[in-house]
């Protein structure tokens, strides 16, 4: 996703300034009416690790590394690799609003980008169920999945869709739970889209990447200062290395800057 504009060089720009010009644009999306930011509780310029639960779900704006570029005589070309990294509790998305209905998890399949269930018993879910995993091993499946396929054959059998990618082989002791409507779908749609649908149906244009498409040129202070900013592929994944599991959403986003010398 290619986010250009050209614009007025500045002097001496370091990264501190661009983690800051995107703090301001977090921070200003979070008080517009229907934000998907509006539950974000602290933005962070830097990776803390050390999140504490009370405080999220959190918006990290986190510094990779600034590459220099000579082109010509006179300028440079500074290119700040940033990541955006939207943190949640992972606990928020399975143990709450179940059916009552539980079944073991005898064996799970990868496949792409979906996995195969296969339950102790009759499962009686429905192609758009929502499901969630507790007690599993690893415990990367506890998590919530819709149902995208079921197989009326064997009845012990269910598809859903999943979008981790750092899933490791199933080994087992996983409970199934049917009923579970707070998907992560929800998250999915407020961040990797250009525009998403408020609750009343209305088409707006504030996803995470729609904020970053909106704002490619990073006014500060009354000055846009970036020449070019790309998003690029944006990854899910359940960290471990936090005091809690987390489910985090990633946004890589390089800001070029062209700069007199």
């Amino acid at each position: 996703m290619s986010l250009s504009g050209r614009v007025g060089t500045l002097t001496n720009l370091f990264m501190d300034k661009v983690l800051l010009a995107l703090k301001d644009i977090f921070e200003t999306a979070r008080r517009e009416k229907n934000s998907p930011l509006l539950d974000v509780k602290r933005i962070y310029i830097g990776d803390p690790i050390n999140i504490q639960e009370n405080v999220l779900p959190a918006l990290i704006v986190h510094p990779e590394r600034t590459t220099y570029i000579k082109r010509g005589t006179r300028y440079d070309e500074k290119i700040h690799s940033i990541s955006i990294k939207l943190v949640y509790n992972s606990k928020d998305y399975y143990g709450e609003e179940s059916s009552g209905q539980t079944n073991s998890i005898i064996g799970a399949e990868i496949k792409g980008g979906s996995i195969l269930f296969e339950t102790d018993l009759p499962h009686n879910c429905s192609v758009g169920d929502g499901v969630y995993i507790t007690g599993a091993d690893p415990e990367e499946y506890n998590s919530t999945f819709e149902i995208t396929r079921i197989f009326p054959k064997k009845l012990t059998t269910l598809k859903v869709s999943t979008i981790l990618k750092n899933l490791g082989a199933y080994i087992g002791s996983g409970v199934l739970h049917k009923g579970k409507t707070n998907t992560l779908f929800g998250v999915m749609d407020a961040v990797d889209k250009t525009e998403r649908t408020n609750e009343n149906n209305e088409t707006v244009q504030n996803t995470i990447c729609g904020i970053l498409e909106k704002n490619a040129r990073l006014n500060y202070n009354g000055k846009n200062f970036a020449d070019n900013s790309t998003m690029e592929e944006v990854s899910y994944l359940f960290n471990k290395e936090r005091p809690f599991p987390s489910f985090e959403v990633i946004v890589p986003l390089n800001v070029q800057v062209i700069a007199n010398r």
